[in-house]
């Protein structure tokens, strides 16, 4: 289950413990703080994004290195493309979120696609 809104805690552990199912709890990162503010969540992961996500724009990516994330697994999105996803693996995120860096004219390209798949592989 993944959440983009304002849930709470109380809610984020209420929905996993009726649905028995892993919770991804989106995280708008502005500045180092606003990771920390959810280091000890309830949820299973963390999806670390810039703004309400959609926007196609990153944050600091250093922020995670100066909040050491290491307490629970995340997954990193916004603006990730062919051309810093290198750098974004360099984090060591577990997962990468693509959207619109897999696209050309607002469509998904197969070819960036591909190219993302192979630069995936490729690092690990």
């Amino acid at each position: 289950i993944q959440l983009h809104g304002n849930e709470d805690e109380t809610f984020i552990r209420q929905i996993r413990q009726m649905t028995g199912k892993s919770v991804i709890k989106a995280v708008s990162v502005r500045q180092p703080e606003d990771i920390n503010a959810w280091q000890d969540s309830g949820a299973d992961y963390l999806l670390f994004d810039y703004g309400q996500g959609g926007t196609g724009e990153t944050f600091d990516w250093n922020c995670l290195n100066q909040n050491k994330v290491t307490g629970k697994p995340y997954f990193l999105a916004g603006g990730i493309n062919c051309d810093n996803l290198n750098a974004a693996l360099g984090y060591e995120p577990y997962c990468i979120d693509v959207s619109s860096g897999a696209e050309t004219g607002d469509i998904k390209d197969r070819d960036k696609i591909q190219k993302i798949i192979e630069m995936v592989r490729a690092g690990d």
